[in-house]
């Protein structure tokens, strides 16, 4: 193998490099965080006509770029679509392993369109706000 041999999982040690500072988290204010019980109640009481439901996480690096993305295609699907709101939500997946699990969560970030509580699309990285325009119109039929 041209792996090493770590022996037993008990007495491996990571070798630790020099600090890093962490730059905190980017907050989504426009885009509220569910937790397993909320989407329960969001997707089976009265699911949103169209909904984007993100999953991240802090530690996560394309996560943290796609954040005021979402924030920007919200905001331009907002505008050029008022009569067909398009609802954004988000999830971490270190904080609610349940939504992650359930929703077969394999690539951070995750971004599923949901049309009437079914999942349409599904794409994993990061992506322009444009882009994301793009596929909702597409996804949702709003052209």
């Amino acid at each position: 193998s041209f792996l090493p041999s770590l022996g037993s999982v008990s007495s491996f040690t990571p070798k630790r490099g020099p600090p890093t500072t962490l730059r905190p988290p980017i907050i989504l204010s426009s885009v509220p965080v569910l937790t397993s019980e909320s989407l329960e109640c969001t997707l089976s009481i009265e699911p949103p006509k169209y909904l984007v439901l993100t999953a991240s996480a802090i530690w996560c690096g394309p996560c943290q770029i796609l954040g005021p993305q979402l924030v920007s295609a919200k905001e331009i699907l907002d505008e050029k679509h008022p009569e067909s709101p398009v609802t954004f939500y988000k999830f971490d997946t270190d904080d609610d392993e349940v939504i992650a699990s359930r929703l077969n969560v394999g690539g951070l970030p995750s971004i599923m369109f949901m049309k009437d509580g079914v999942e349409v699309k599904r794409l994993e990285g990061a992506f322009p706000s444009e882009e994301l325009v793009g596929e909702a119109e597409r996804c949702f039929g709003l052209l």
